[in-house]
């Protein structure tokens, strides 16, 4: 019994050390996980919610894995994705008095665009910055990040 634990400790056990560079990868993956923990606290009120966040989180996180199989960029993605879902509910809120649902995720068309775009004349220009700031920070994220997660571990993740 001892050979077997000590094989799969050897296995699981890097054989050298962790670099600097994967270090900082690490590092920002968990504190992209934060950020949405975070988020979560201050956007979610019951235990049902903060469960069914968790788990739209780790399948959106899991199915971005196994398109890009890089966790740093995986994770940006998500939690623009998140953001951005929140927002959206926000705004709809704010002007309707209702929240987004998923037929409303569903019609959001180019004439709905079009007309948010007319009555907002300063959004245009919000979304224009937001997309770039997430296409740069997705780019130098994609060029920096060192770890890969295989497509089957990322795939089991999300079923």
């Amino acid at each position: 019994m001892l050979s077997v634990a000590s094989a799969l400790f050897s296995r699981l056990a890097p054989a050298e050390g962790i670099s600097r560079r994967e270090s900082l990868a690490l590092s920002l993956v968990a504190l992209i996980h934060v950020a949405a923990l975070i988020i979560m606290v201050a956007t979610e009120v019951d235990l049902v919610a903060k469960l069914a966040f968790l788990l739209a989180w780790a399948f959106l996180n899991f199915v971005c894995l196994a398109i890009v199989r890089r966790p740093t960029v995986s994770g940006l993605v998500s939690l623009s994705f998140v953001v951005g879902l929140i927002l959206l509910s926000q705004f709809k809120h704010e002007k309707l008095w209702m929240t987004v649902d998923f037929v409303d995720l569903m019609i959001i068309d180019r004439d709905t665009s079009a007309f948010l775009l007319a009555v907002i004349p300063g959004l245009r220009t919000q979304l224009a910055l937001a997309g770039f700031i997430i296409a740069t920070l997705l780019a130098i994220a994609w060029r920096l990040d060192p770890l890969r997660i295989r497509l089957r571990v990322s795939a089991l993740g999300a079923t």
